[in-house]
């Protein structure tokens, strides 16, 4: 990576942009948000530009540039937190029209007198949500640190009556989060998980077949990055990764908040699907219409990479709740129209001569073909190498040309070198 100015010396200051080498995936660009710069994606020669927000929660209206794309992922609901409430999900359920999928947390009831009795308004629930044809993901709750037989032999019955084949199962969730007692964010507790969660999954896999088995979603900013790490083999064990987002006070382009999936995805197995299990704006007192329109903006730039970093899923959180901690994130009937992301087809593009085609292009993108010029690009090159048709590779008199600069700024080099996809 480097900086898009120096010193005399040649010094670097501050990031501009960072490339990222995902294991066994193409690379990306990450952009530097506070600098409302653009991003660039490539992804086997195709490559996606798209602008950010600006900071001040106004999104910029050239999303619309991308109507056309192919929806590489689902938008989703996870829903209610009390599965108990048979009344409140019905209530829910007009929400769920905009989606595809729900994710539901599923209780054992057990050691309860009247365990047979809320069972079978759990399975009355799970029920609701298929009759309204919604594919259906499910979290269940793990004790700490407890034995796998115990926790198996607890949730057998509950999973072998509400849960189908092929359907995912997340087992347990944000084990780094200090208020889940596994033990805290250190990454000593890291290591332990590790070892304790691939014996779990190959018990699960064997009591009950046919499902798909999660790691779980881990808290933000609780050291989750270095968990992601030292947990690689039970990510591994996993058939798909759960990962949360959260982001507050308009930090929703912050690659720390918003954008997190973005450092995060890397981090996993390039094999492992993943489903953001939790995603929403934290900020306290906001409406929920007013976050949901940047779950909107989100959920649009999720899109342009989310095929590329392996997501194939994002829940936002939550449907409702009946705990007061949680009801300033309750997804409204309104707000949950915004989450809808309808089909979309290729929009066909009127036939133009190429030579006007291609000077809408460079009056449209003058900075960005000034540098494409300068650095030795060929003029009628420039459209493919804005749209990436194809990955265009330096002539050895573009690389003459960047030599002979050797007198330039590192600036200015910089700029130079900008002006070629990487591969």
């Amino acid at each position: 990576h480097w900086d898009g100015s120096a010193d005399s010396n040649g010094t670097f200051h501050g990031q501009r942009e960072r490339l990222r080498l995902l294991a066994d995936r193409d690379p990306y660009l990450q952009p530097d948000t506070q600098a409302n710069e653009h991003g660039d994606a490539y992804t086997d020669g195709d490559k996606y530009e798209y602008p950010y927000p600006d900071g001040y929660g106004n999104p910029d209206a050239r999303y619309s540039l991308f109507r056309g794309e192919e929806m590489t992922f689902e938008s989703c609901l996870h829903a209610r937190n009390d599965i108990w409430s048979f009344e409140g999900h019905r209530t829910d359920m007009p929400k769920f029209r905009h989606v595809k999928q729900a994710l539901i947390i599923l209780a054992t009831y057990q050691g309860d007198p009247n365990q047979a009795y809320h069972l079978t308004w759990q399975a009355k629930t799970v029920q609701m949500y298929r009759d309204a044809g919604l594919r259906l993901v499910f979290r269940i709750n793990i004790p700490p640190w407890e034995t796998h037989r115990k926790v198996i032999g607890a949730w057998l019955p509950v999973l072998l009556s509400v849960t189908k084949p092929g359907e995912k199962i997340q087992l347990g969730n944000e084990p780094n989060n200090p208020g889940e007692n596994w033990g805290g964010p250190d990454v000593k507790v890291a290591r332990a998980f590790n070892d304790y969660f691939p014996g779990l999954i190959e018990g699960f896999r064997k009591a009950v077949p046919d499902r798909l088995w999660g790691f779980p979603g881990l808290a933000v900013m609780q050291n989750d990055t270095q968990w992601l790490l030292a947990c690689n083999e039970a990510v591994r064990a996993a058939d798909w990764l759960g990962m949360h987002v959260y982001w507050q006070h308009g930090n929703v382009q912050d690659p720390a908040w918003g954008q997190r999936y973005r450092l995060l995805a890397p981090l996993a197995p390039s094999e492992t699907p993943i489903l953001i299990t939790e995603y929403g704006d934290s900020t306290p007192g906001r409406s929920a219409v007013a976050k949901a329109e940047w779950y909107k903006v989100w959920l649009l730039e999720l899109q342009l990479v989310a095929k590329l970093l392996g997501i194939e899923a994002a829940f936002a959180f939550i449907a409702s709740s009946p705990d007061p901690q949680w009801r300033e994130f309750e997804i409204t009937e309104e707000a949950a129209a915004l989450l809808e992301l309808p089909d979309t087809e290729e929009p066909e593009e009127e036939e133009r001569e190429e030579e006007t085609l291609e000077q809408d292009l460079m009056d449209q993108y003058r900075e960005q073909y000034e540098t494409w010029v300068y650095a030795g690009g060929i003029e009628a090159n420039f459209r493919k190498h804005l749209l990436g048709i194809q990955v265009l590779k330096p002539t050895a008199e573009d690389i003459k040309m960047l030599v002979g600069e050797v007198r330039a700024s590192v600036t200015q080099l910089a700029n130079a070198l900008d002006a070629f996809p990487f591969e």
